[in-house]
C-alpha cells in the first residue's frame, strides 16, 4: 500500500470515529485509543482483568497519535466536520463560537434579533 493510500485508509478511519464516538472529538489519545482497539484489534490484547495492552513489538503496526492527530486537524479545523464537544477544547483548536454552535446545530440570531434559545425568542 502506498503512503498516499495508507494516509486516505487513516483519514478515513478517524473521520468514521469522530462521527460514531462524539468522545473521542475532544483528546487524541481518547481517538488513537478508539480507533486502535477499533480497528488494529490484532495488535491490542486484554488481560484476565479485562485491561487493553500491547506488546512492545506491535507498536510498530499500529498508526502513531501524532498520525491520527494530523488527521482529525484536517477533519475538524479544516473541514468543520464532527465539532469537539467542549467549547473550552474547540476555542483551543481555533474555532469561534459562533461557528462552533453553528456546528452545533444552534439556532442562531439574526442582527438585530434577539434570540433566548426558543422558538418565538
Amino acid at each position: 500500500m502506498t503512503l498516499k493510500a495508507k494516509i486516505q485508509t487513516l483519514l478515513k478511519k478517524v473521520e468514521e470515529t469522530l462521527e460514531e464516538y462524539p468522545a473521542t472529538r475532544d483528546c487524541d489519545i481518547e481517538l488513537t485509543t478508539k480507533i486502535w482497539t477499533q480497528y488494529y484489534y490484532d495488535c491490542i490484547y486484554r488481560d484476565k482483568d479485562d485491561r487493553y495492552f500491547v506488546y512492545l513489538e506491535k507498536v510498530k503496526d499500529l498508526p502513531r497519535e501524532d498520525a491520527i492527530s494530523r488527521c482529525r486537524r484536517v477533519i475538524q479545523n479544516d473541514e468543520k466536520k464532527f465539532p469537539p464537544t467542549s467549547l473550552k477544547v474547540a476555542k483551543a483548536r481555533g474555532w469561534s463560537e459562533h461557528e462552533w454552535k453553528v456546528a452545533l446545530g444552534y439556532r442562531m440570531e439574526s442582527p438585530g434579533q434577539k434570540n433566548f434559545g426558543f422558538e418565538g425568542g
